[in-house]
């Protein structure tokens, strides 16, 4: 049998072929094509989104195939274009990025990197949706493991305890 995305992505290449313009049905392709691990096809598929329509979420998407991908480099890119594009709002596309970013320095092993980004990222979120959001808050995590790789304890048991106080965190997180 089959899967939704086994059937969809043959049908839409050939939508694709005659209606190049529609943004959706490249992101579908790239949605589809990423499930079924043809990352070649999702970064074709998110570049020609992104020459459609270009928005914080297309690049982060873009961003998430290289990094599957293992391309670091090209996944930074990605991301920071996102977080360039959101910056304005500062909405959920834009701290998603700026997640993303963070997994791969911690990933990489690149934690005072990653120490100073998510410094930097959490203190501008003055709506606090990082706190609200359930894969927002893992900049939060990510943080604590910059400060438990970098031998920061003190910092990581006062950043725990504001956590554990505010209360105001997605359940998972605490």
């Amino acid at each position: 049998e089959y899967g939704r995305d086994e059937d969809a992505v043959p049908g839409l290449r050939y939508l694709l072929e005659f209606e190049q313009k529609l943004p959706e049905g490249w992101a579908r392709l790239a949605r589809g094509s990423l499930q079924l691990g043809d990352t070649d096809t999702a970064i074709n598929a998110l570049r020609r989104q992104a020459s459609l329509h270009e928005a914080s979420g297309v690049w982060n998407n873009l961003g998430v195939a290289y990094a599957i991908r293992r391309e670091r480099d090209k996944a930074l890119q990605a991301f920071k274009r996102a977080i360039d594009l959101g910056a304005e709002s500062r909405g959920r596309d834009y701290f998603l990025a700026a997640r993303n970013i963070a997994q791969v320095f911690a990933e990489s092993g690149a934690n005072d990197d990653l120490l100073r980004f998510t410094t930097a990222v959490l203190g501008s979120d003055s709506k606090e949706l990082t706190r609200r959001d359930d894969a927002l808050s893992d900049l939060y995590a990510l943080h604590m493991h910059g400060l438990r790789c970098t031998g920061n304890l003190r910092a990581l048991r006062a950043m725990a305890a504001e956590i554990l106080e505010a209360g105001n965190f997605p359940t998972r997180l605490v």
